[in-house]
């Protein structure tokens, strides 16, 4: 039997927003949980609601412009094959990579926002690809392996990508070329298993990331081979 509607509740956990008392009295929060995308103004605290938004999960990424957002495609609470870009400025979405279920937190933009890495499953395959926000042509496969797979992030260069491969507890963390003709990117010291949620820093020196067991740094280091 229903008693209320509109109950709202915590999306990331999926924890709703009710109690009740031991006199049979419910308190809820309304609101059914739905996020609104936001701008907020930085300088004056102004909120402002993003025209036409839809559900695009907790993982989107906005362009290094700030005026494309990348996301899985999904319909309500169910993921389907594919990328969406939303130029937000033109009121403008488009469905790219059909034949892909894109992994919601596999997705990032170069530095100089012309092209998207996106990791997802194509057929039986994981699949690693980066490809034009722009057109559909120059789709192009970095990895393509029976294990799972996940891109994390570029270069500040736009050269190589971080991917991450294998399960959360025997993660390894490789970085893969865009460029052809590039030279070998090794990470050193080596990264220990469970890697995740990489990211470069500004300089381009270091690498920080979660691990499950234990904390380490890691650098870059570009090696030519002999």
């Amino acid at each position: 039997m229903t008693v209320v509607t509109d109950v709202g509740y915590n999306a990331v956990n999926y924890h709703a927003d009710y109690s009740v008392a031991s006199d049979g009295t419910l308190a809820y929060a309304s609101g059914g949980g739905r996020e609104v995308l936001t701008w907020i103004d930085r300088a004056t605290g102004r909120f402002e609601h993003v025209a036409d938004d839809e559900p695009i999960g907790f993982n989107w990424q906005m362009s290094p412009d700030g005026e494309r957002v990348a996301y899985a495609a999904s319909t309500n609470n169910s993921q389907q094959a594919g990328l969406m870009v939303w130029d937000v400025k033109r009121g403008v979405k488009t469905r790219m990579l059909p034949d892909v279920k894109v992994l919601q937190t596999c997705i990032t933009w170069s530095p100089g926002g012309d092209r998207i890495a996106v990791a997802g499953q194509r057929n039986m395959d994981y699949v690693v690809l980066t490809l034009s926000p722009s057109r559909a042509s120059g789709t192009q496969t970095l990895v393509r392996q029976s294990e799972a797979a996940c891109v994390n992030t570029w270069t500040h260069d736009g050269r190589y990508v971080l991917v991450r491969k294998g399960s959360p507890s025997m993660t390894s963390l490789a970085a893969v070329a865009t460029v052809t003709g590039s030279p070998p990117l090794t990470l050193e010291p080596a990264m220990p298993p469970g890697v995740a949620r990489a990211a470069i820093s500004p300089d381009g020196r270091w690498i920080a990331y979660n691990i499950l067991e234990e904390r380490a740094r890691g650098r870059l280091h570009s090696k030519v081979p002999a």
